[in-house]
């Protein structure tokens, strides 16, 4: 009896390691599939105009703004139009009492010394008034003016007449604007020089006081060979993976352009977030990887399974 066991024990023992052997040698699917070539998406450097912008913010204001001040001293009857409406110029915008005691004088006019969108300064009804105190302010806002400040590293970049786009978040407004004041005086405290852009407003929808964005040219490339900016890796020195030796292949049934990766390192010029001027490393017919260039190595075989054309992208 004992020798049976002995014997079914050893059966037992060498089935064992043959199973052990046989799931060895033979690749589960998983294995196999970590086995294929990386997929890759390719795309090539192209020749396109490159434009750096960088974005800075402000209020707007009237392109002319002229405080509103009372002729005589006295007390105040209160505004004869409402905020924000259109007055002409000589038009009365407020009232004043002379309050002199045993002299009847008829209310003062208070009136507009220009043309624009009148806006109170908070002078309540009653309240003494003097001559140099104003009570309101006019502006003409069919065209305003937007001031910003510019670090000085990019004064040298910027000069008046220079295009820009303007945002504005709460009119949900955006146009192009043009730079009419670019100050070459640094402001040693802050680093910065005052500038300032002027803003077509035809519509009516934007008002002084409003938040708004502008987005300046700081650097252009016209005709510059570039690539999309997640082309390019590398922090001191920059580089890209570039497909090379491709051949069609078959690979479970589908038929791929295969080959191997090599690494070509490249010198950079200008980018604008999206795209990144290759100055020398590239010629226009290199295929450079654009999707999967983080996973490989050098010399990594890999499949293409799409290439991109940032002309039929739209960007």
């Amino acid at each position: 009896m004992k020798k049976l066991v002995k014997i079914s024990a050893s059966a037992l023992l060498i089935l064992l390691v043959a199973v052990s052997l046989a799931s060895c040698g033979m690749p589960s699917k998983a294995q196999e599939e970590k086995k294929l070539p990386a997929a890759v998406i390719i795309t090539s450097p192209q020749t396109q105009n490159i434009v750096r912008t960088v974005r800075f913010s402000g209020t707007l204001k009237g392109s002319r703004e002229v405080m509103v001040y009372s002729p005589l001293p006295g007390k105040f009857m209160g505004y004869a139009v409402s905020e924000g409406s259109y007055v002409s110029k000589g038009s009365t915008v407020a009232r004043l009492d002379r309050d002199v005691p045993g002299v009847a004088y008829e209310p003062v006019p208070i009136e507009a010394p220009i043309s624009g969108r009148f806006f109170y300064t908070g002078t309540d009804q009653g309240e003494m008034i003097a001559p140099q105190m104003p009570i309101g302010r006019v502006s003409e806002t069919s065209v305003l003016n937007l001031g910003f400040s510019i670090p000085e590293k990019y004064i040298s970049n910027v000069e008046q007449g220079s295009r820009a786009e303007v945002y504005v978040p709460a009119a949900d407004y955006r146009a192009e604007a043009a730079l009419v004041r670019v100050s070459r005086f640094v402001d040693q405290r802050s680093g910065t020089a005052q500038a300032e852009a002027s803003v077509s407003n035809p519509s009516g929808a934007l008002a002084p006081g409003m938040f708004a964005e502008i987005s300046v040219i700081v650097a252009q490339k016209k005709a510059a060979l570039a690539l999309p900016i997640d082309c390019v890796l590398g922090l001191d020195g920059k580089f890209v993976y570039v497909l090379l030796d491709s051949k069609t292949e078959k690979i479970e049934g589908k038929t791929y352009e295969v080959g191997k990766v090599v690494k070509r390192d490249v010198e950079v010029g200008l980018e604008d977030g999206n795209y990144q001027e290759i100055v020398s490393g590239l010629t226009a017919q290199d295929k450079v990887l654009y999707v999967g260039q983080r996973i490989v190595e050098e010399g990594a075989k890999v499949r293409v399974t799409g290439a991109y054309n940032p002309a039929e992208s739209g960007k």
